[in-house]
């Protein structure tokens, strides 16, 4: 009950809390001393960028649905060599970007709260959170590269089995 109304009453003061401080006029002077040096919402050139950045995203996924279907109207097989993509890496990928929401949306409140340690503390589990991020990329780039790897391997392996020793000495050269 009492955490509850704590939170509605810092609620409150965030919203009655001005995004900027007027500045005060001394004499021909402006005296921007008290404004504060960030802003949040749309009045922040991070707000902006960070906009940006997801219109680039978005047409940059637009643009690969687009390409999908394009070279998917041109193949015999899709995926091309017939086999069914493996999905462990992406569901994990999945997982670990909706798990990264958590620590995204703490530090957001604790920014607003303007509350440095909590700030500091969300910002390193997102690092953390990252961090794993990239170490599942990189295990699903081995993954894929060891199966192409072996696939490659099979073909060639088929092919010698199935071809005369001079077309074998042939697909060497």
């Amino acid at each position: 009950m009492a955490r509850a109304a704590a939170r509605s009453a810092c609620e409150r003061s965030r919203e009655a809390r001005p995004a900027s401080v007027a500045a005060v006029r001394r004499g021909d002077a402006l005296d921007v001393a008290r404004l504060p040096s960030y802003g949040f919402g749309t009045r922040s050139l991070m707000w902006w960028g960070t906009a940006g950045m997801c219109a680039i995203e978005g047409v940059a996924f637009a643009f690969m649905i687009v390409i999908y279907f394009y070279l998917r109207s041109f193949a015999k097989t899709w995926p091309d060599d017939g086999s069914v993509p493996e999905l462990r890496w992406g569901t994990v990928n999945l997982v670990l970007i909706l798990l990264s929401a958590l620590p995204n949306w703490y530090t957001g409140r604790a920014a607003l709260d303007r509350d440095v340690a909590r700030v500091r503390a969300g910002l390193i589990a997102c690092a953390i959170v990252g961090a794993g991020l990239v170490l599942v990329l990189f295990r699903s780039l081995q993954s894929s590269a060891q199966g192409a790897a072996a696939a490659r391997a099979e073909q060639i392996s088929a092919q010698l089995r199935t071809d005369t020793p001079a077309s074998s000495i042939r697909h060497c050269w």
